[in-house]
This record gives C-alpha cells, sequence and structure tokens, in this order.
C-alpha cells in the first residue's frame, strides 16, 4: 500500500471514503431547519416538554445530524428565543427614537412589546408558561430583555433629562401585558 502524500493545493483522490463535506449554505440550511423545528415544537409542547427525539421527527433529520450541529436540545431552543427576543429589542429602539417623555417612551415599548407579542404567538403562550420559572430558559432570555428594553427607556430619558421609571415597575407593566396578550 503506497503512503504518498498529497501536497496541500492539491484535492484529494475522489475515493475518499465517508460522505462529502457540506457546503457553507447547506450548514447553514440544516441549522435552519433544526432551529425552525426547534420553535415548531416549543410552540406545541413548551420547553418543559421538549425532546431531540420531537425535533428530529419535525426536522426530518437522523440523531447523529442534530448533534452534528448541536451539543444539546438547550442550544437550538436559546436560538429560537434570541432570534425572537432580538427582534423585539431592535423594534423597541427604532420606535422609541425621539421620543422623550417619560410616559410617550413607556407606552412606545409597551405598545412594541405587545405587538411582538402578537407576532410571536404561534410561541407567545409557550414562553409565557415559562416566564417566571427561574430555572427556565425562558426567564434568563426574558431577564436579559426586560433588561434591554429598560435600558432602552433609560438611555432615551437620559437625553430628555427626566428620571426612568424604577425597573420593578416597568417590569410589572410588562407583566401585565403579557397576562393580556395570553388571553388576547
Amino acid at each position: 500500500m503506497s503512503t504518498q502524500k498529497i501536497p496541500a493545493d492539491e484535492t484529494p483522490p475522489s475515493n475518499r471514503r465517508g460522505r462529502p463535506k457540506k457546503s457553507e449554505g447547506e450548514v447553514a440550511s440544516t441549522k435552519k431547519a433544526i432551529i425552525q423545528a426547534t420553535r415548531a415544537v416549543f410552540s406545541e409542547h413548551g420547553s418543559q416538554a421538549i425532546t431531540v427525539a420531537k425535533i428530529i421527527k419535525s426536522a426530518g433529520i437522523s440523531r447523529p445530524t442534530f448533534y452534528k450541529y448541536f451539543t444539546c436540545i438547550d442550544e437550538p431552543l436559546n436560538a429560537v428565543i434570541e432570534q425572537a427576543n432580538k427582534h423585539l429589542v431592535e423594534q423597541a429602539v427604532i420606535n422609541a427614537e425621539g421620543t422623550d417623555s417619560l410616559i410617550s417612551l413607556v407606552v412606545s415599548v409597551l405598545d412594541t412589546y405587545f405587538l411582538w407579542g402578537m407576532k410571536e404567538n404561534d410561541i407567545i403562550v409557550s414562553l409565557h408558561q415559562d416566564l417566571l420559572t427561574p430555572s427556565s430558559i425562558v426567564s434568563l432570555h426574558r431577564t436579559k430583555t426586560i433588561d434591554s428594553l429598560h435600558a432602552i427607556i433609560c438611555d432615551s430619558l437620559c437625553w430628555a433629562q427626566s428620571s426612568p421609571p424604577d425597573k420593578v415597575l416597568f417590569e410589572s407593566l410588562v407583566m401585565a401585558g403579557e397576562t393580556w396578550v395570553i388571553t388576547c
């Protein structure tokens, strides 16, 4: 058997064993499919009942494929929640621009939050089920998102030299809104 070395700039022989490497686009497409399946399963079952088996069935992939891209179930679930929260915070920043009145600013941010809740209605019930469970992924993301929304208000009011609302009061308003969105 020959142990001929192939220079780095040459392509390896075509008789390589195993599957060919996926392109960057194929990798991104597979990850996206897993994340979309995770969102669908999360929407239907919530974070407490989500399983890799349900995700791979929904995505139409094998278990090894799932673990090739994610080390645990929390990773794609984090991606789902981060993506949803990112859209919320980005929209809140846009809607807060140019608003310097405390009342107008809080109303703008809360309206953004409520509209986001309606837009994300496929996952909002599952999100709401886990909001106040301190150890849940949803709760951890919610805390970061509330902090981000409160910071948007504080930053905007800093320019207007107004006092921002108390964080506990702001979170209470958000909780009331969350309940309203769920009941609609």
